[in-house]
């Protein structure tokens, strides 16, 4: 069983509500300390580094929903892409994002199309060993 700490907002329509359901339905745990995955949602990667930091041995998979060039953080994306070199792997859910986050920061992803409810087992376990 994989260990999991999630980040995002957790209301009854949020995604990561649905995703902490499909992690457990796949076998894994959803824990607060001594994780062996970071999956985050948030797009604000701050509060998965320092958990990073505690646990350098998880896997840190950061999820970025679009390249918002509104988000004052983006600014011509150096400060998000400091924040994406702390993980390991970085996903996005469609191929014009993941182009769009690719020429903002020079940060590749890979692709999870979304809903989260489609995220099989063998994608998961394929993200953390590639």
């Amino acid at each position: 069983m994989i260990r999991i700490k999630t980040f995002g907002y957790r209301t009854l329509v949020s995604p990561l509500s649905r995703l902490d359901g499909v992690f457990q339905k796949l076998g894994a745990e959803i824990v607060d300390h001594d994780p062996e995955l970071i999956f985050d949602l948030t797009g604000f990667f701050e509060d998965s580094i320092e958990c990073g930091k505690k646990y350098p041995q998880a896997v840190k998979i950061f999820n970025l929903l679009n390249a918002d060039i509104n988000n004052p953080n983006w600014g011509d994306g150096r400060d998000v892409r400091r924040q994406l070199l702390h993980a390991d792997i970085v996903t996005t859910p469609s191929e014009s994002t993941r182009k769009d986050i690719l020429n903002r920061t020079g940060v590749d992803s890979r692709v999870i199309y979304f809903p989260i409810k489609k995220i099989s087992k063998i994608n998961l376990i394929m993200s953390l060993c590639s």
